[in-house]
């Protein structure tokens, strides 16, 4: 599987999680539950954006530098304020 694929089903996966995360967040009564699903949603939504930014690199350069590329990993004090909102 070359790296342009496995970018692509990637983000058809993060998509699907997102919109997921969305649609909990639509159907909980609670606002602390709407909290931690759109938190959650936001977060897949760094992800995609990571990886299309990703495959935007690759598609132009034909190659990636893992140096270039900045994390997609979450800080965990602005998931714990998402949360405590």
């Amino acid at each position: 599987m070359d790296s342009t694929k496995i970018f692509t089903q990637a983000l058809e996966f993060e998509k699907k999680i997102r919109d997921l995360y969305r649609t909990a967040e639509a159907r909980v009564d609670d606002e602390r539950g709407k909290a931690i699903f759109r938190g959650l949603a936001e977060e897949e939504q760094s992800h995609i954006d990571f990886l299309e930014a990703g495959l935007k690199t690759l598609q132009q350069n034909g190659s990636l530098d893992a140096g270039e590329l900045k994390t997609s990993i979450p800080n965990p004090e602005l998931l714990r304020e998402k949360v405590e909102q």
